[in-house]
């Protein structure tokens, strides 16, 4: 598994070839990710088991 820190790094640089200026971390990314799940499936226990949360 990797750290936070190496994935913020790997963000920054996709971020940079995709010419997105707004500064992307993991925990912004996590956040859009549950947010577009909750929002399309409308299934909070999908939302619950992707985050990690009991």
């Amino acid at each position: 598994m990797y750290s936070q820190q190496i994935l913020n790094k790997y963000l920054k640089r996709i971020a940079h070839d995709a010419k997105i200026s707004m500064p992307i971390t993991f925990h912004y990314a996590r956040h859009t990710f549950l947010t577009i799940l909750a929002l399309k499936t409308k299934d909070l226990f999908a939302v619950m088991d992707y985050g990690g949360i009991t």
